[in-house]
């Protein structure tokens, strides 16, 4: 149980963001070992593959009890606190091996100089816009800072939904004018010129400036955001497929042949589910909404049909040597459904020419089955497979009515 307002806080932090980002990249308290004493690293970091966001974050017992001079002074004198905590923590990171107590993977130990750190949030809760001492700290032992207040900490990650969205934004305000940078409480503003600029910041030196661009645009801005919340509704199809992955049915292995079950990892050594999330959670949020989207579309697909199944490939631009292959069953027993989602993905890797394939089925809707295949051989009789299987696809969705299960 949290002890005080600020380790409820942290948790709260630690849970919302791991909704978007997948909980299994969201590390609450980091902890090394200094003498004979555990110490937090910081208060959470997010971490994939090799590339972290570090949080350190300060609040307040009461943020309706300060305003005005008492609130700047508060934010002043905290924010230093902070990014000298994030100093140490770039430190530790690179110099000594930690370790987190994660609520779904248990104890996460990290090697020395494992991650490397991409940028580093101070996050101060405050209601209020606040402009901090110019004299704080850029940059940490070569990572970025960034002062950015709590509330816009978490809405910015709603909107971004993706580490890597999240770490081109903050590398984009990285280059604003420090005079712009030193404010805390007007990220909406910010972000808001950034979506209208296409993701990107023009010349500007100060906050008017921002408003003078923003301002004018306001109707165009709310027009994009009623379409870019329409085309977020298709994200959290591809974030729920990162959280499923996260627990495995207990009869897991029910009716599953040998060659079947080996792709398993063993009961208590699971770990080729985290590849597995990694490969969806490093997508951009245009790629992860396209995704969701053909996802939607095999299950609707299915629905209209009345077959027993649908499938279509997809492909991102951002990841060539991948094609994943998506597919929705209804009232096939799962054990024959494995079997022929393997001989399709050696057909999509050979008919893509991809190295990998991926995977992804909606299993009569209750459930998922994710499958990921490697390899740089393909035989004739999987080209030929493929030439059936996608030749005719185009990018559209099929009924499965013809294909041998």
């Amino acid at each position: 149980m949290a002890e005080n307002r600020t380790q409820r806080i942290e948790e709260l932090v630690a849970r919302l963001c791991g909704v978007p980002l997948t909980a299994e990249t969201v590390f609450l308290r980091p902890t090394r070992r200094d003498g004979l004493l555990d110490k937090e690293v910081c208060d959470a970091l997010l971490a994939l593959r090799t590339d972290a966001i570090l949080f350190s974050l300060k609040s307040q017992d009461d943020p309706k009890s300060r305003a005005g001079t008492k609130l700047s002074s508060w934010c002043g004198k905290h924010a230093g606190k902070a990014v000298g905590q994030l100093g140490g923590a770039v430190r530790a990171i690179k110099a000594q091996p930690f370790w987190c107590d994660h609520r779904r993977r248990g104890r996460v130990h990290f090697a020395a100089d494992l991650l490397r750190p991409r940028h580093a949030l101070v996050i101060l809760e405050t209601l209020d816009a606040v402009a901090l001492p110019p004299e704080l700290p850029d940059h940490n032992h070569g990572v970025p800072v960034t002062y950015i207040s709590l509330n816009d900490t978490l809405n910015l990650i709603d909107q971004v939904r993706s580490f890597p969205d999240l770490a081109a934004y903050l590398d984009a305000r990285s280059s604003l004018p420090l005079a712009i940078r030193r404010v805390v409480g007007r990220e909406e503003v910010l972000y808001t010129c950034y979506l209208l600029e296409e993701e990107r910041f023009p010349p500007v030196h100060s906050l008017a400036d921002i408003d003078a661009i923003v301002g004018p645009r306001l109707g165009e801005f709310r027009s994009r955001q009623a379409k870019k919340a329409y085309l977020d509704t298709f994200a959290p199809l591809v974030e729920l497929v990162c959280d499923a992955l996260a627990t495995r049915r207990p009869d897991f292995a029910a009716g599953l042949d040998a060659d079947t079950l080996a792709a398993f990892d063993p009961d208590g050594q699971r770990g080729h589910y985290l590849r597995l999330q990694e490969e969806l959670c490093d997508l951009r949020l245009i790629t992860r909404r396209e995704l969701g989207f053909a996802l939607f579309d095999v299950r609707r697909t299915l629905e209209q049909s009345g077959d027993r199944g649908a499938y279509r490939a997809f492909q991102a631009s951002e990841k060539p040597d991948l094609v994943y292959l998506l597919m929705s069953t209804k009232g096939i027993d799962r054990p024959t459904v494995l079997k022929s989602t393997r001989g399709m993905l050696g057909a999509a890797k050979a008919f893509y020419g991809c190295r990998r394939a991926m995977g992804i089925v909606d299993l009569d809707g209750t459930n998922f089955e994710i499958c990921l295949i490697e390899s740089y051989v393909m035989s004739e009789s999987e080209r030929a497979f493929g030439q059936e299987l996608f030749g005719r696809l185009q990018n559209i969705t099929i009924t499965m009515r013809t294909l041998p299960l």
